[in-house]
């Protein structure tokens, strides 16, 4: 019965022996795996971080740029006579001066994204990570 007891444990160190090689070639794997895929992915990071920020600051140039035609439209409105009542153009107004706003602040953060990018790119990677890990 003893015989059996020590063979049994004999065993079971074997397979925990080798179990822990493998656990320990796998995390070695993995770790050379992040060590060489690490500079790519923050590379990645940044390159998107300029996509994304430039992309919205085109949308928000493209809404200033329908302010300017909403209320520009809205004034030749209130110059002709056949306009249709102050209904119309308060609504010129109010998109125009809505679109304004939205592109002028899309513009303001994305132009502010894009600096800490080209600038501190360091600074925007881990501002990504926390809001990742948040």
């Amino acid at each position: 019965m003893e015989s059996e007891d020590l063979m049994d444990k004999d065993h079971i160190q074997q397979h925990v022996g080798e179990l822990l090689a493998f656990l320990k070639t796998s995390l070695e794997a993995g770790g050379d795996f992040v060590k060489e895929q690490a500079p790519v992915i923050a590379q990645e990071i940044l390159y998107w971080g300029i996509a994304e920020a430039s992309v919205w600051m085109v949308v928000g140039g493209i809404l200033l740029y329908v302010s300017m035609q909403l209320i520009r439209s809205s004034r030749t409105l209130e110059a002709d006579s056949t306009y249709f009542g102050d209904g119309e153009i308060i609504a010129y107004y109010f998109v125009g001066s809505v679109c304004g706003v939205v592109g002028t602040a899309l513009c303001i953060v994305n132009t502010l994204t894009l600096c800490k990018v080209l600038i501190a790119p360091r600074l925007y990677i881990l501002s990504m990570l926390h809001t990742l890990f948040k």
